[in-house]
């Protein structure tokens, strides 16, 4: 006789390319230095983002970003350090710095407000666990979808960050669920994988092949609704 599937009680979200993305970093670089005045970087928008992605795969770069989603100072120092490897960004080094943690910048993908809507419809607690230096909560206040999440679980804010078992304990405890009855929704496997540590079920969604990992994958639609019908599956709707 099989065993019964444990039923969902809550689902847990990262931020960044799963909910939202960052904005096409040329049209940001061609944005940020045309508002300011320098129409030569704005020219080579193209070239210097495929440079900074490039420079997002340097050591230095790279221990700036591991120790940068414990603190906002952390992350912005973070964010300036990348910035400053590509000389002809110097520049537009502050306000772009700036971008890369503006709310505007960073929209929803296209099934975002659905499912969230979907699970929240279902009764279904929401917790959002994400990695970041930043205030993203701003980020779904502007698309009116901070109404769906009912714990914000940011490793600036709680000292730990994925795959540690803390941040997941951390969101769990506030939704008071167990492990078993949640599920998490991410797209790294070494970070949001952690979930599977606490008894979580995991869905990883597909990353963007062949750019480096600050890139979000450029479809509109993310593929969100799988994880309605995980819900209704497991909780025999």
């Amino acid at each position: 006789m099989p065993h019964a599937v444990p039923p969902i009680h809550a689902v847990l979200f990262d931020f960044a390319r799963t909910l939202f993305r960052l904005i096409d970093p040329v049209e940001m670089i061609r944005d940020i230095a045309t508002e300011h005045g320098h129409p030569e970087i704005a020219a080579d928008a193209e070239e210097l983002a495929r440079v900074l992605g490039d420079a997002h795969l340097h050591p230095e770069v790279v221990r700036l970003w591991e120790l940068g989603d414990l603190s906002e100072a952390g992350h912005l120092a973070y964010r300036t350090g990348w910035i400053a490897r590509v000389a002809k960004l110097g520049p537009i080094l502050d306000p772009l710095a700036a971008a890369m943690a503006n709310p505007a910048r960073w929209p929803p993908y296209a099934d975002t407000a659905e499912v969230l809507a979907g699970i929240a419809e279902r009764g279904i607690p929401i917790a959002v666990v994400s990695n970041i230096g930043w205030d993203i909560r701003a980020a779904f206040a502007r698309h009116g979808l901070d109404r769906h999440v009912d714990v914000w679980t940011l490793s600036y804010e709680v000292g730990a960050m994925k795959p540690s078992p803390a941040i997941f304990k951390h969101a769990l405890r506030e939704l008071g669920v167990a492990g078993r009855n949640a599920l998490m929704v991410g797209d790294t496997p070494g970070a949001d994988g952690g979930a599977t540590a606490v008894g979580c079920r995991v869905l990883l969604l597909p990353g963007a092949e062949g750019v480096v990992s600050w890139l979000a994958p450029s479809e509109e639609v993310r593929g969100l609704g799988a994880v309605l019908h995980l819900l209704d599956a497991a909780n025999r709707r």
